[in-house]
């Protein structure tokens, strides 16, 4: 007996009786809410006096089905409505967002534009630690403004110093007490970007490569003969050697053995 009573009371609805429907509890909600506790109450006291005829009878009480099914639409449309609400809020605060990056990554730009470039390459640093947090307005104005800036200071040490003294420039920055780190990285990619053009020279002009690496090989073979061999080593490290060197390795010719007829 007891089984049956539960079955109903998990597969019916909590109603009571009255005479109000539907249109009146969805224009009076506190009603709507009354009327389902009371609903509810009487359901209860049916199940703990094991009236199976007083429960079917308020399952089909139709009052208690507007009732709920008001509270239950009412719920659900404030659901929604709390929903909307949210989008619209997170999308205006996404705008905000947006506004702000905007005007932040133009006043970087404008700032960083006129920037010594040891106070412009500090900020490769931040912006690199920050690389999993996502790009910042900061970030993505030194992003954007690096290839420049870059190529202008390599412009400027190629332009000041030549060959063996700006590696030589390139090695006082890079260790010992005058350690900096972005003068020994910008440094490096001016020797690496003077040596790449001055290759590419020695293949176009392939007469001015001949005459250049014969004169490299006549002083090394001078310098191996007279057993200076660690200075004979030196010499082809000189920064005109070692180019050339590089530029008639293209042709095939890999040391300064013989030189180039």
């Amino acid at each position: 007996m007891y089984r049956k009573l539960f079955i109903v009371v998990l597969t019916t609805s909590l109603f009571a009786c009255s005479d109000n429907d539907l249109s009146y509890y969805q224009s009076h909600l506190d009603e709507a809410k009354d009327k389902v506790q009371e609903c509810d109450d009487l359901f209860k006291e049916a199940i703990i006096a094991q009236d199976v005829d007083e429960l079917e009878t308020l399952s089909e009480d139709l009052e208690c089905k507007a009732a709920r099914k008001a509270r239950s639409e009412y719920r659900r449309e404030l659901a929604q409505m709390k929903k909307k609400q949210l989008r619209e809020e997170q999308q205006k605060q996404l705008e905000l967002d947006k506004q702000k990056f905007i005007t932040e990554y133009k006043r970087y730009k404008n700032e960083f534009t006129d920037m010594k470039f040891e106070l412009f390459y500090d900020i490769k640093k931040e912006c690199n630690r920050s690389f999993y947090s996502g790009p910042s307005a900061k970030c993505k104005a030194f992003k954007e403004l690096q290839k420049t800036k870059w190529d202008a200071e390599i412009g400027i040490l190629i332009e000041k110093y030549d060959g063996d003294k700006l590696v030589k420039f390139n090695k006082e920055w890079c260790r010992g007490l005058k350690h900096n780190q972005a003068y020994c990285e910008i440094s490096h990619d001016a020797v690496e970007k003077q040596r790449k053009d001055k290759i590419e020279y020695f293949l176009a002009n392939r007469d001015i490569l001949k005459t250049v690496f014969n004169k490299c090989q006549s002083k090394y073979k001078k310098l191996w003969n007279s057993r200076g061999f660690a200075a004979a080593r030196q010499y082809i490290q000189t920064f005109q050697c070692s180019t050339v060197s590089k530029a008639a390795a293209k042709l095939r010719v890999f040391n300064f053995s013989k030189p180039i007829r």
